[in-house]
């Protein structure tokens, strides 16, 4: 079983709002990704991955509930007392004596849902959840792309698709090339539409050549990821326009216009293999429309990735990823089928050049980078017996 350390903290007592947002500050400030608060439960955190107690005793909902009042104002409770879900973005930001631990003009930057619940047997109980929202960006360069994917990662048009679950690394991912275009490319103006938007490009960043970012939240800034594109972008003359995610028949026909009049698109989809991205694109559209979408996906897409994030055997977290160009070869090749068989001509290529994800990971497991049981959880106990049996892909 693998080794857990805790993550607990020292409240000075029994938590209080003021040491609750020092708690914040610190989680913020140490990898954690998300904070877990709940009546009738300890305090949890995620990171890398990971589920670690941050308190060794029960927080009382009483007691919570002073906190998250203090915090967040009273109208919480009665929200949910309607059985009213509450999704909202919140900052802490740093004074001159760094009373939370924050510098002056730093912030702590989160997004949270309040949800109602009934928690270990008690009933009525806060269900808080804290997203951190990280400004801290890697460097594109130190991602461990392949130099084949790497250079394919900056078209002057077409669309670039993220695959991958929640929680996968798709928003640091694109958030990354964004960086990388804005110290390398003095021409690409970039636009975003995001929800939230999660780090925040070009702050401080003297490396950046590029004009400033105008980064975009949809229910704040704009009213949704179509509109954004469909009544902003095409008008403001950007090079590069980031879409948060492609969920609906609006965005899918924004991000093709976009593509098609000569910019570079970059969104993420729920795909688990480069070829879905086909019949999850294809599918938004109906039934008389799909094959004009197609053709339309074909001639703009030019590269698919798929990213998971593999507890690793250091205490960390590893990424994996399959990937595939989309040159004019391949086109030519997938156009003289129909749509509906591109998704799986290009995952069987993939399969057969040893290339996919899930292949990916395994040789992860057999480098004792990540164990048996995380190599499972992501690739499945199936696919693992057929690579066991070199069964997988025949």
């Amino acid at each position: 079983m693998e080794q857990r350390d805790d993550f607990i903290f020292d409240f000075g007592g029994y938590p209080d709002a003021q040491s609750m947002k020092r708690f914040f500050v610190h989680c913020a400030q140490n990898e954690v990704s998300d904070i877990t608060l709940q009546g009738n439960a300890r305090i949890w955190v995620e990171r890398h991955g990971r589920q670690l107690a941050a308190t060794k005793f029960r927080v009382e909902q009483s007691r919570l509930e002073e906190v998250v009042n203090a915090i967040f104002g009273a109208t919480v409770r009665s929200s949910l007392n309607q059985g009213k879900i509450v999704n909202q973005a919140w900052e802490l930001v740093g004074d001159e004596n760094a009373t939370l631990g924050l510098r002056k003009g730093s912030k702590a930057r989160f997004r949270i849902n309040f949800t109602q619940a009934t928690v270990a047997g008690r009933a009525g109980q806060f269900s808080v959840t804290l997203r951190v929202l990280n400004n801290k960006i890697i460097p594109l360069e130190t991602m461990g792309f392949e130099s084949e994917l790497f250079e394919a990662l900056f078209p002057g048009s077409g669309i670039v698709f993220i695959g991958g679950e929640t929680g996968s690394g798709k928003s640091m991912m694109m958030a990354a090339i964004f960086q990388y275009l804005g110290r390398h490319y003095p021409n690409r103006k970039i636009i975003t539409f995001e929800w939230p938007v999660e780090y925040l490009l070009g702050v401080d960043d003297e490396l950046w050549i590029a004009p400033e970012p105008a980064q975009s939240e949809v229910g704040t800034d704009v009213a949704s990821f179509d509109i954004g594109i469909s009544e902003s972008a095409l008008r403001r003359s950007p090079k590069v326009i980031g879409v948060g995610e492609t969920l609906n028949i609006k965005v899918a026909q924004g991000a093709s216009a976009a593509a098609l009049s000569g910019h570079a698109v970059y969104t993420t989809m729920h795909n688990d293999t480069c070829g879905q991205v086909f019949p999850r694109f294809i599918e938004m559209f109906s039934a008389e429309s799909r094959e004009s979408a197609a053709h339309t996906l074909l001639q703009t897409i030019r590269v698919s990735i798929v990213q998971r994030l593999l507890r690793s055997t250091d205490g960390r977290r590893i990424a994996v990823r399959e990937f595939m160009i989309f040159d004019e070869d391949l086109k030519n090749e997938l156009s003289e089928f129909p749509y509906q068989q591109w998704g799986a001509i290009v995952d069987n290529r993939l399969k057969a050049q040893g290339a996919t994800l899930v292949q990916k990971a395994y040789r992860l497991y057999q480098e004792g980078k990540v164990s048996r049981d995380d190599v499972i959880e992501v690739i499945t106990i199936s696919n693992f017996n057929k690579l066991e049996k070199g069964r997988y892909g025949n």
